[in-house]
């Protein structure tokens, strides 16, 4: 069977030899994407239709799975000297798609690459590098490259405007780098498809870049549990020096490489299996807090076109909150929620029922406190009738990451992390696992799919429930956390 290298497996091939190689001899080995994933490559995709708008007398290319048809049918398509959406060419065992073929003069093609970014990155250089090699081998005339990418500064006003949305730069000087030994890495990749088994390629900063490797867990199950990538703040880059050369565990670390204080706590605390706690900061932290408190959290989504005026691609627009009150030390927490179904903008509403909530005195506890300050900061100068009451509260609000981002308390549970979803458990073996909705990377996902896209009432319903759910556990873990540490020191 013929194998033809598509412009999204050369760059998969660009990123790693071996993925190219499953790719093609093992598909079913490499795991799926996750939601988020997925999320982003639909974003990418409805960003490509959007683009489309710009050029009102294009042509869509029907999608053949047959290279072969497919091409055949780019070809006949030339002639109407029209914009071409997704025209496909096959050479040879190379084949690739554009998102846009622009005719220009009487016999030329500006090629136009599509992005969901805010700029151009260099995998997007390689990316129409291969459809220029390609396009050109398969008898097409190429004068121009370019990329459309987002502008990150378009605050949206009524309807879309595109020609606004996109900024659209010509690449053409720089293809002429990137396109340089394109045909020797053509022919590497053609050669090691054939290979029976997946070539030897060690672990480093191409599992993590452009994208992270589906592969990643497979390549990396030689590393023990603890081992040298989960050591807190450590560089990647040096991780990858050491496990390249055979430095795996804590232990082995060379006394030359100079170790923060907070590493020195981890490694400590592998050592004796037991947690660090700085009792006298712990109480330091404590005395800040004021009755009554206020734990608070929210949810948040963000889109590449803006869903709601005076908005920018990719802003995070608050759709959730969940706040639980302690009145007193011996009070039952009180628990108040708020989600939107997004049909109109969320935020005046999240606004008004917090500025009933929060009272005027009392701490706000919330994990890593800049979210929620730049969640609230950001809607009421949308909405000005709210900033003095925003400037007021400000300075009520108490990080809780604060003792656990300083190692006041470590435990080897936490793996080098002092995030949330790592500390609950290990000071209180509590724990996301059996929730439906268990991230803040679900939520948002999640949210986003029955949100903007065709589900049923009644699983929309369902995944409204569980982002309930999983929102108050958010607050409350703040609650069991902040006992847990009263506890310590008590």
């Amino acid at each position: 069977m013929e194998q033809i290298l598509t412009k999204t497996k050369y760059i998969s091939g660009l990123q790693c030899s071996k993925l190219l190689w499953y790719h093609y001899n093992d598909p079913h080995k490499i795991p799926p994407q996750d939601g988020m994933t997925k999320y982003i490559f639909d974003q990418g995709h409805n960003i490509g239709v959007l683009a489309q708008g710009l050029f009102p007398n294009g042509i869509i290319v029907k999608n053949e799975t047959d290279h072969t048809k497919a091409s055949k049918l780019s070809f006949e398509l030339l002639r109407e000297r029209r914009p071409l959406f997704e025209a496909g060419f096959k050479y040879e065992n190379i084949y690739a798609r554009a998102d846009i073929l622009n005719p220009v003069n009487d016999d030329a093609w500006d090629i136009i690459e599509v992005k969901s970014s805010t700029k151009i990155d260099e995998i997007s250089l390689h990316d129409i590098s291969f459809q220029k090699h390609c396009f050109e081998k398969a008898g097409l005339k190429i004068r121009n490259c370019y990329v459309m990418f987002i502008n990150k500064y378009y605050i949206k006003h009524g309807e879309i405007d595109l020609k606004e949305l996109f900024t659209i730069k010509n690449v053409t000087s720089r293809i002429r780098i990137t396109i340089k030994g394109i045909k020797k890495r053509i022919k590497k990749m053609l050669d090691i498809i054939k290979i029976p088994s997946p070539p030897e390629k060690e672990i480093g900063h191409h599992c993590r870049y452009p994208y992270k490797c589906l592969l990643q867990n497979k390549c990396m199950r030689f590393l023990p549990e603890k081992n040298i990538y989960s050591l807190c703040r450590i560089r990647k880059s040096v991780a990858d020096s050491l496990v390249k050369s055979g430095i795996y565990t804590f232990k082995e670390i060379p006394d030359e490489i100079l170790l923060t204080a907070r590493q020195i706590i981890q490694i400590n605390c592998e050592e004796t299996g037991e947690p660090y706690i700085d009792k006298e900061d712990i109480r330091s932290f404590l005395s800040k807090l004021i009755f009554p408190q206020y734990f608070l959290d929210f949810e948040t989504f963000m889109t590449s076109v803006p869903v709601f005026d005076e908005t920018h691609p990719y802003q995070q627009i608050p759709f959730q909150f969940s706040l639980h009150v302690l009145e007193s030390s011996n009070a039952k927490p009180l628990h108040y929620s708020f989600i939107s179904d997004c049909l109109k903008d969320p935020r005046k509403d999240i606004l008004l029922k917090l500025k009933k909530l929060l009272g005027d005195e009392g701490s706000i506890i919330a994990y890593n406190v800049g979210f929620e300050i730049g969640v609230l900061k950001r809607s009421s100068e949308v909405f000005p009738e709210y900033i003095d009451w925003f400037n007021k509260i400000r300075p009520r609000f108490i990080d809780l990451w604060e003792p656990f981002r300083n190692f006041d308390y470590y435990s080897p549970l936490q793996n080098g992390s002092a995030s949330l979803k790592k500390v609950l458990p290990a000071l209180t073996k509590k724990n996301y696992d059996n929730m439906a909705i268990n991230n803040g990377e679900a939520a948002c996902s999640e949210f986003m799919r029955v949100t903007f896209s065709n589900v049923s009432k009644k699983e929309k319903q369902k995944v409204l429930v569980d982002l309930e759910k999983y929102c108050s556990l958010d607050t409350m873990a703040l609650i069991d956390i902040l006992f847990a540490l009263q506890k310590l020191v008590r």
